[in-house]
């Protein structure tokens, strides 16, 4: 199905997974964050649907608590603190009159956890 547009809060996710859960041929979800994913999980376990056995979830952000999820979430851990002072810095630099140039980029880390089958 097309992607089903949510607002980062637990309870969007569990809007989302009641209307996912619908399609017979969901077979993964990627979520927006941590907190949709854990509503999609809700949503999926109160309507009978297995995760990971019938449909995988992966979350974004890594926050510390998807760990403890049940199923432990799958995650897309991104270090936003390290964005932030790359950020400052690329704008000190430009406030100093130097051309920063691209700043390098950070690479995602996957966190495997219960809630995905690869």
């Amino acid at each position: 199905p097309p992607p089903i547009p949510g607002d980062w809060t637990t309870e969007s996710g569990y809007l989302a997974g009641l209307r996912l859960a619908e399609a017979p041929d969901v077979r993964a979800v990627f979520a927006g964050n941590d907190q949709m994913a854990l509503g999609v999980m809700k949503a999926f376990a109160d309507l009978g649907v297995r995760v990971p056995e019938d449909v995988s979830i992966i979350g974004f952000d890594g926050v510390p608590e998807s760990e403890y999820f049940r199923p432990a979430l799958t995650t897309v851990n991104f270090d936003f603190a390290e964005v932030g002072r790359r950020a400052v810095d690329q704008l000190l630099r430009l406030l100093d009159g130097h051309d920063p140039g691209p700043a390098p980029p950070i690479r995602p880390k996957l966190i495997l956890r219960e809630s995905a089958r690869v």
